[in-house]
């Protein structure tokens, strides 16, 4: 059975400010396998999507499949392309999530992958929904995790990724090929460049004295010093991008979000006393505080005297280096020891792990109760 989560998109296509227009009514445009590998929106009579509006480019964007993961880009368009209210930079891949919404002059498309692609217009394509629902059931008990990833967006490896999984915890990215798991055949590249590194708590990475620097959405991290990744940040190395993806962690991050805000607002109503969200563990080494940036000049880990790279496009290597990130994730109350915690019913762990089984079972009920609706 193919694997309709990867290989389906579905976009809604509106237009409601310009009268006349012919989408002025939402129209839906779905693309499976091969289908939606590559997908081409413009004014141009042979893309998937047709904008026949002379404010659109021939051909305006693109959306193209990397591995299991979308990615929207601007091919150099007059009037550009919003995605989610930013405006992107032209030619720079930019990782899509469902629900995002991209714009093109006054056209909003709504971008949804996997089984959100799907809409339940008759009782033949409802009666195969829930078939391919109960085989995801089904394959629920044989849970893989989908580890984090780092996609190369750059570069004639464009499309290669990494996983984080048990096999590598920990990810070095470097021109050294023995050492490096990520290797990256470039000049502008140190030996042993970056470490990407996963525990319990998250994702992050590492400067290892790189000579080109390692920016992480903007901003530049001290050499040795470290960052939290997030899904969908964006990194840069010498002229190398990459996109970092987690969808399953920014999901528990908004579950355990969603389970703390609801202790804080309504405390007196569960009788008990608020939780604290737990401040995140500070990215540098146990014990150890970053030191200043000396005056002199740095030390770089390559043996050859090699010239700084050319900045990456969207890495803002032009414009004035932002603050460091030394201290990143660092909590912001160290004056004193913690209040103490009072917890008399379930931790906020519990409570998701309860929420996801609780999720699954329902969603089990309603696929066999209309499996027999069908029948």
């Amino acid at each position: 059975m193919a694997d309709i989560a990867n290989t389906t998109v579905r976009l809604t296509v509106v237009n409601p400010k310009d009268e006349g227009n012919p989408y002025n009514e939402p129209k839906e445009f779905t693309f499976s396998d091969e289908g939606a590998n590559v997908i081409y929106i413009g004014r141009a009579p042979g893309n998937s999507v047709v904008l026949d509006d002379r404010n659109v480019s021939g051909t305006h964007i693109r959306i193209i499949r990397h591995g299991s993961e979308f990615f929207l880009e601007d091919l150099n368009s007059s009037n550009g392309t919003h995605l989610n209210q930013s405006k992107i930079e032209p030619q720079v891949q930019k990782l899509l999530r469902s629900s995002d919404r991209i714009r093109i002059v006054n056209y909003v498309i709504t971008f949804h992958e996997g089984f959100e692609a799907f809409q339940l217009q008759s009782s033949e394509n409802t009666k195969q929904i829930a078939l391919e629902m109960i085989q995801s059931v089904l394959d629920g008990a044989n849970y893989v995790e989908k580890p984090p990833k780092l996609i190369l967006m750059t570069g004639a490896m464009q499309g290669q990724m990494v996983e984080l999984s048990d096999a590598y915890t920990e990810v070095r990215i470097g021109r050294d090929p023995h050492r490096c798991q990520f290797h990256i055949d470039d000049e502008n590249i140190s030996r042993e460049h970056a470490l990407v590194r996963r525990d319990w708590t998250g994702v992050f990475i590492r400067d290892l004295n790189s000579r080109n620097g390692v920016i992480v959405n903007g901003q530049r991290l001290e050499r040795n010093a470290e960052a939290r990744l997030n899904d969908r940040d964006e990194i840069v190395l010498g002229t190398y991008r990459l996109s970092f993806s987690d969808p399953e962690g920014a999901q528990i991050d908004d579950k355990i979000d969603d389970i703390f805000a609801s202790e804080e607002a309504e405390p007196e109503k569960k009788g008990r006393t608020p939780i604290s969200k737990p401040a995140a563990p500070p990215p540098s080494m146990p014990g150890m505080e970053p030191e200043p940036a000396p005056e002199v000049a740095e030390v770089s880990n390559e043996a050859e005297d090699l010239p700084p790279a050319p900045a990456a496009p969207g890495s803002g290597m032009d414009e004035a280096v932002p603050a460091p990130m030394s201290n990143f994730g660092r909590g912001d109350d160290e004056d004193g020891p913690p209040e103490p915690i009072i917890e008399t019913g379930l931790t906020g762990k519990e409570k998701a792990i309860i929420a996801v089984v609780v999720g699954v079972s329902v969603s089990v009920v309603l696929v066999v109760m209309v499996l027999l609706f069908m029948s």
